[in-house]
């Protein structure tokens, strides 16, 4: 047997390998996920914020045009290559009107892109940090209609990766939507990317706390009118830090 007959049955056998992979991809259900995602400690339960969470029943196909079979979220497929996933959910009226919308996922492995009623909300790479895209004003829809692919593909290679040497005697490397996945509603006027510094004093009796945040404005406005010229100011803006266990207010601006 030469080599070129060779390199031709090993080449079939692995075509005919991957394709036996294919028709029988299994999936590791990742257990009973936080529900209302109030437990997850990253967005806790608020007066302010809603959730609605995306857990639970989804299809998935590997090429998006054969037929969608059934699957959990939280979830792992075992074996690489790509999937693409979807699911269909509702939004009430009063959310769209009162709130503005994000989509938090805590973990997809390993790139992934997303999409809602075929608008692109975003991609990410890396499947051990969690991640978030703020939903512009008309990617959500009122009612039942509204579905959310989410494309993922976990093959490693060196070049967009990890380095494939990292690999040896390494880890399993499983994909898909493996952790809590949901929607975030926040006032259309929130806070945003805080960065929180803290410095004690050399005797450790004093503290300084520095607090570094974006106010994003999405669509909330609010005039007051001036009683004695008739003309219209912008409101001032009161910021409160409230002690979340006593309920104390420990300083405003």
């Amino acid at each position: 047997m030469n080599t070129y007959t060779r390199f031709l049955i090993i080449l079939s056998l692995s075509f005919f390998s991957f394709s036996l992979a294919s028709s029988q991809i299994s999936f590791l259900e990742n257990g009973e996920h936080s529900l209302l995602a109030s437990t997850s400690g990253l967005y806790g339960g608020s007066t302010t914020r809603k959730t609605l969470d995306l857990s639970g029943d989804w299809e998935f196909s590997l090429d998006e045009k054969q037929t969608w079979q059934s699957v959990k979220v939280p979830s792992c497929y075992d074996g690489i290559g790509k999937i693409w996933f979807r699911r269909s959910f509702s939004v009430s009226e009063d959310v769209l009107e009162q709130y503005a919308s994000s989509l938090v996922c805590f973990g997809v492995n390993y790139f992934c892109e997303i999409t809602i009623n075929d608008n692109f909300v975003g991609r990410h790479i890396g499947g051990s940090t969690s991640f978030s895209f703020l939903l512009e004003k008309n990617v959500l829809q009122l009612g039942s209609n509204n579905t959310i692919v989410i494309y993922v593909d976990n093959e490693l290679n060196a070049r967009n990766t990890l380095p494939l040497r990292h690999q040896v005697r390494g880890w399993r490397n499983y994909g898909g939507i493996y952790r809590d996945i949901f929607l975030l509603f926040t006032p259309k006027m929130f806070l945003n990317d805080i960065v929180v510094k803290t410095k004690l004093s050399p005797n450790r009796e004093n503290a300084t706390v520095n607090v570094r945040a974006t106010v994003y404005n999405a669509g909330f406005s609010l005039q007051q009118k001036n009683e004695d010229g008739g003309k219209r100011i912008a409101p001032l803006a009161l910021i409160e830090i409230i002690d979340k266990d006593s309920g104390v207010v420990v300083a405003k601006s």
